[in-house]
């Protein structure tokens, strides 16, 4: 196995990455996304996965064939990935590559789709590619989002191949963790690896002309979001129902300490959220999408809101566990915005 670093990689792992560099400053960095092909060797990526038959040995002369499993093996370290049953059917890098490639092609038969990031991490054990759609600006606003469709697939046997759509930019496990435990609101399309692989690949990448739709549909709520005022009252009904949607109702007499306890939580959180909108309003004019972002960045440092110190919690750990929660949680108040009664 190689050597361990930092944020899931190995010596034996590597990374592209296009113009900003990751916040753990590993990987090789592009100017310009480079389409999945010649993302694949700047990863370093083009390897293969070889199943190698297994056999049990006791000592001092006894050798039995495995016939029921296999080792997948990285072909260029030699790494063992992972022990799998007879059936499993790796998906290769570059399958990941010509699949990610086929999602877009133009009238000359040239890939449109660009790569954001692609790498391996856990010594090969985790591989992905990160698509990207076209960035756009919220109206009235300097504020630029861009969709993401992440491709991921595993090596050893404990991940299934997954691509969804994702607000994250995945560069290290932390974010990979953040993208695959979050539930998306579009789709989630996952497959083991058994069967007929080729036959779920076409079937993925029929349905996954549903990404370009779904960005389009992204944009539209935001669009609109942003072109909606709301007035005190409606903002005072829109933080409670966003409260309760990402939380629990919050008790209307609270009469147990408990009660109490959420009741007084609740409020602290609806404060900093009401001063949070208070400030960029007077900037950006009173609008759903400004009412929205200030829960969605309070969400983010949920713990600093609340007055605790998460520092001391093992990085990986927190990370991996906390953002889910949070994505989830973003999804439910950005559906309370757009039910919104105006």
């Amino acid at each position: 196995m190689g050597i361990a670093m930092a944020h899931g990689f190995t010596d034996t792992d590597n990374m592209v990455i296009v113009g900003t560099p990751a916040w753990h400053g590993l990987g090789r960095v592009v100017d310009n996304a480079p389409t999945p092909a010649e993302a694949l060797k700047l990863a370093k990526l083009d390897w293969t996965v070889e199943q190698w038959p297994m056999v049990a040995v006791n000592e001092p002369s006894l050798r039995m064939p495995v016939t029921s499993h296999v080792c997948n093996m990285r072909s260029d370290t030699g790494e063992q990935l992972g022990v799998v049953g007879q059936g499993y059917r790796p998906i290769q890098n570059a399958e990941l590559a010509q699949f990610a490639t086929a999602l877009g092609v133009d009238s000359s038969g040239e890939s449109t789709v660009k790569v954001e990031s692609a790498a391996s991490i856990c010594g090969g054990r985790r591989v992905w590619f990160l698509l990207r759609a076209n960035t756009f600006s919220v109206k009235g606003f300097n504020d630029e989002v861009t969709p993401y469709l992440l491709l991921a697939n595993g090596h050893d046997g404990s991940l299934a191949f997954h691509a969804r759509p994702t607000s994250v930019r995945v560069v290290c496990k932390n974010t990979l963790s953040m993208s695959m435990g979050s539930k998306s609101t579009c789709f989630d399309l996952r497959f083991k690896h058994e069967g007929d692989i080729q036959g779920k690949l076409e079937e993925t990448r029929r349905v996954l002309g549903l990404f370009s739709k779904t960005a389009d549909q992204f944009r539209e709520k935001v669009d609109y979001l942003s072109s909606q005022t709301v007035t005190k009252e409606q903002l005072a009904a829109y933080f409670v129902d966003a409260y309760s949607a990402a939380f629990k109702p919050i008790p209307a007499n609270p009469t147990t300490t408990t009660d109490r306890k959420a009741a007084t939580e609740a409020r602290e959180t609806i404060y900093h959220w009401t001063r949070a909108f208070d400030r960029d309003s007077q900037r950006f004019g009173a609008t759903r999408w400004i009412a929205l972002n200030a829960v969605t960045d309070c969400l983010q440092h949920l713990d600093v809101v609340r007055g605790r110190d998460d520092r001391s919690r093992n990085e990986n750990r927190l990370k991996s566990q906390l953002f889910g929660a949070i994505e989830e949680r973003t999804n439910a108040v950005a559906k309370v915005a757009l039910t919104l009664a105006g």
